[in-house]
């Protein structure tokens, strides 16, 4: 048991820096190149309680909410790649709330979402190999990088 506890820790903290690295920091770099860093809704919160909230939420509801309807269904099917790619896209485009949305940036968004859809490919892999508690660890992990990396 000790065994697979360290070897999926090792895994979730291997996969939480890819996702960021090769997620967060390039779309970052992309929108700041563009200057489009105006999308993000979170660094135009200024609202203290605003930003309890959105703590609150990444860290403690969305990690298990988000498991429970994305990844635990995955239990289900027989064949794992068809329902992981609905389920990760489903997961990106709840993300789109994270955005202002601009009629002549649509296809942005797209790029925007592509670290939503690694991070819910990832979560889906710990999900199927792990089990459901790994995915929700993963997931709280994930969201305490990029809060202590970006802020809020």
């Amino acid at each position: 048991m000790k065994d697979k506890i360290k070897i999926a820790s090792k895994e979730i903290l291997l996969l939480v820096i890819l996702n960021y690295l090769f997620g967060e920091i390039i779309i970052d770099i992309i929108l700041n190149a563009f200057n489009l860093n105006t999308l993000y809704l979170a660094k135009n919160e200024t609202n203290l309680h605003s930003k309890s909230f959105v703590i609150i939420s990444a860290l403690v509801i969305a990690p298990f909410l988000e498991e429970l309807i994305f990844r635990y269904p995955l239990r289900f099917f027989k064949t794992w790649l068809l329902p992981v790619l609905v389920s990760s896209t489903l997961f990106s485009l709840i993300h789109l709330y994270n955005y202002t949305i601009y009629n002549d940036k649509i296809s942005l968004y797209l790029l925007l979402l592509a670290p939503y859809f690694l991070a819910g490919v990832s979560l889906s892999r710990i999900r199927l190999r792990y089990g459901i508690y790994y995915a929700v660890a993963m997931h709280f992990l994930y969201n305490l990088i990029v809060i202590l990396v970006k802020g809020l």
